[in-house]
């Protein structure tokens, strides 16, 4: 029996609405262009694994996985009672098995029910039947571990700039990606965060009871006190905090050679090399009184909240991390922030020259550090004028003072703002697949560091094939917003809206035609009236009657509203006549020549 398992995923929602991936266009096209099992049985046999793949499509691997790595098996209906509770917060439903073909309706109506409770639930209004689709990774062993799966050969493309973070999102690797999240790595990289926590905890409380610390007690002096027993404590326990840290990046190092340096590892190296300098120079009483030690506490409390950012990213509900947005806006900012320094550095230059004479004048100007540092200050063009004005250069201090809070205050820092929204964009734009991205990352680092024992021991984390079953979002009984208004007929917007509501005050030409034709609407009106009584009268007798009367009036309608556009049309008419007769008018006063008539 296959083992089930409910992928989470990036969406608080089985609606198409809430679900980014499930919505997004691209994506749902790669999930409808699959191809049935049947037709890729003679291209991607059973015997078609990971290794085969990259050895044999190495021109085309990419487009192997996206056109042949997911075949769609089938599709079927059940009770949205049944399936929404299944998958709840899910995306997909995945589940391994060491066999491709299998009786996958049967298979998928058992487990929708196992997770669903067994019977839908009540008190949603009305029962409905949702489809779904079955799905099955034909790349054998796409879920193994290290180099022999699928994960840790794209992961080397992505850090090697070979390929887009989007290759995470292709229907085959996004179910290994929830297959092993859902697994086990979600309750591992949990356990991750605990003891990542228990470092953070223990240096800020380090950090907090060395502040009145006498740095002049040897190490046995500091021992004597309950205090100095907490300071080393706590920095002792921070290391134990640090060590399991330091052992997965060990793990991953080999793994990945120089392609292993990234900003994240860059981060993770320097908060490690940092908390033993801290702890080298703590305990061995050395350079605790220079400034070497002080910066490097203070730098290490930075780091660690910008690492903890390590483990939200992987989260649907707390997706958000500081860094990967710096790098960014910076990889926007960089030239245009070097141009910007150039600006500051020459005003800076300009007010050391202009208020030199000043012996008395502001102390911020005296050197050309002090004017640069100020020119930062005052980068949003917040600059003080009463004292350039009362300098010994009044005009020219004044001057410069206005230019530079126009080009920097109005001009550069609004431009900047303008690059960094637009790099916003850019990153929300990315955010889903950049969380599979991150869910990837942490997968490849756990199974790196993870025993062989462990692997052997577990081997229903890593099934030599991967099925799953999503909602088929085209067929979800849901109201389309766009289309609210385009399924009204023509005339049904005036019908809707009264005459009276029209923003040109007796101005509108259908409402000046309705004043010409209200006695026609009436008197139709009173015929329509009429006619129906008449109907309920004559009764099912009638029939021929009203078939002929029917078509008397048909042309006697058309010619109706053919009037009725003429009208309009000469109201119209009359408008611009109106408004053009006003605008000559206006011109004579202002003496605007008009003009001649040709």
């Amino acid at each position: 029996m296959a083992e089930h398992e409910g992928a989470s995923s990036d969406s608080s929602s089985t609606q198409e609405a809430a679900q980014p991936l499930l919505g997004d266009l691209e994506s749902q096209r790669l999930w409808g262009n699959a191809p049935s099992l049947d037709a890729v049985e003679g291209e991607v046999s059973e015997s078609c694994d990971v290794s085969r793949l990259l050895s044999q499509q190495q021109a085309g691997v990419l487009r192997y996985v996206q056109a042949k790595g997911c075949s769609k098996l089938g599709e079927f209906q059940e009770e949205d009672g049944i399936v929404f509770p299944a998958f709840e917060n899910s995306q997909l439903l995945t589940f391994g098995s060491d066999r491709r073909r299998i009786d996958w309706e049967g298979e998928w109506r058992r487990q929708l029910r196992k997770i669903g409770g067994g019977r839908p639930q009540k008190g949603s209004g009305w029962a409905n039947k949702i489809g779904v689709e079955a799905y099955v990774v034909t790349i054998r062993d796409a879920a193994a571990p290290e180099r022999c799966g699928l994960l840790q050969p794209l992961l080397k493309r992505y850090q090697a700039r070979r390929c887009s973070s989007a290759v995470f999102a292709l229907p085959a690797v996004q179910a290994v990606i929830q297959f092993k999240w859902a697994r086990f790595a979600r309750r591992l990289l949990m356990l991750e965060l605990c003891w990542f926590l228990v470092w953070l905890v223990s240096f800020n409380t380090f950090v907090i009871a060395f502040q009145d610390e006498d740095l002049s007690l040897s190490l046995r002096q500091l021992l004597a006190s309950s205090r100095g027993r907490l300071t080393v404590a706590a920095e002792l326990l921070a290391l134990v905090g640090m060590a399991p840290f330091l052992l997965l990046e060990l793990g991953t190092l080999p793994a990945y050679g120089v392609g292993w340096v990234d900003m994240w590892n860059a981060l993770d190296t320097s908060t490690y090399f940092i908390q033993i300098a801290i702890t080298v120079m703590h305990l061995g009483r050395w350079w605790t009184k220079s400034e070497w030690l002080t910066t490097a506490l203070a730098a290490q409390c930075i780091l660690l909240v910008f690492r903890l950012q390590w483990f939200t990213q992987a989260f649907q509900s707390i997706r958000f991390a500081f860094l990967p947005i710096i790098k960014e806006v910076w990889d926007s900012l960089r030239f245009f922030f070097i141009f910007m320094v150039l600006i500051m550095w020459g005003f800076a230059c300009a007010f050391y020259i202009a208020l030199r004479r000043d012996e008395d004048g502001p102390e911020e100007y005296s050197t050309i550090i002090t004017s640069l540092l100020a020119m930062f200050e005052h980068q949003f063009g917040d600059v003080e004028m009463k004292p350039m004005w009362q300098s010994k250069s009044p005009k020219s201090a004044t001057l410069l003072a206005v230019a530079y809070t126009f080009v920097q205050g109005t001009v550069v820092i609004n431009l900047i703002l303008g690059i960094v929204i637009n790099s916003l964009d850019k990153i929300m734009e990315q955010q889903d697949y950049k969380m599979l991205l991150q869910r990837a990352r942490v997968i490849d680092e756990i199974e790196s560091t993870m025993p062989r024992w462990m692997q052997r021991r577990r081997p229903e984390w890593f099934p030599r094939y991967v099925h799953m079953l999503r909602i088929n979002p085209d067929k979800l009984d849901r109201v389309e917003q766009d289309a609210l208004w385009s399924l009204m007929g023509r005339d049904e917007p005036e019908v809707l809206q009264e005459r009276g509501s029209t923003p040109l005050k007796e101005g509108h030409p259908r409402h000046l035609a309705g004043r010409d034709d209200t006695v026609d609407d009436e008197d139709d009106e009173d015929e329509e009236e009429q006619g129906k009584g008449h109907d309920k009268q004559g009764g099912s007798g009638s029939g021929d009657g009203k078939g002929k009367q029917g078509a008397e009036a048909g042309p006697a309608g058309g010619r109706g509203h053919e009037e009725r556009l003429v009208g309009q049309v000469a109201a119209l008419q009359r408008q611009l006549e109106e408004q053009g007769r006003l605008l000559r008018a206006l011109a004579d006063r202002l003496g605007v020549p008009q003009p001649s008539a040709a």
